[in-house]
C-alpha cells in the first residue's frame, strides 16, 4: 500500500511520489482557463490499489481532468 513521505506535497496520483514543498513565493494564477473532465466507473477491487494509506474509497469512480 502507498505510503506519504513527511514533508512531501503531493498531487493526484499520489503514488506517482511527492515533490519538495514550493513556499509562497511559487503562488501562480490562472485568469482564464480551460478545463475537460471525464468521469467514468470502475473496478473497485483494482482501484483500492491506488488509494493512499488513511483513505478510503467511497465508490469506484475516476475522475480524469485536463487544464
Amino acid at each position: 500500500m502507498f505510503r506519504f513521505e513527511e514533508n512531501k506535497c503531493y498531487r493526484m496520483p499520489a503514488h506517482f511520489g511527492g515533490f519538495d514543498c514550493p513556499g509562497p513565493e511559487a503562488a501562480l494564477y490562472y485568469r482564464d482557463a480551460v478545463s475537460i473532465t471525464f468521469a467514468y466507473t470502475t473496478d473497485e477491487n483494482q482501484l483500492e490499489n491506488y488509494v493512499p494509506e488513511g483513505f478510503e474509497l467511497l465508490r469506484p469512480e475516476l475522475n480524469i481532468s485536463y487544464s
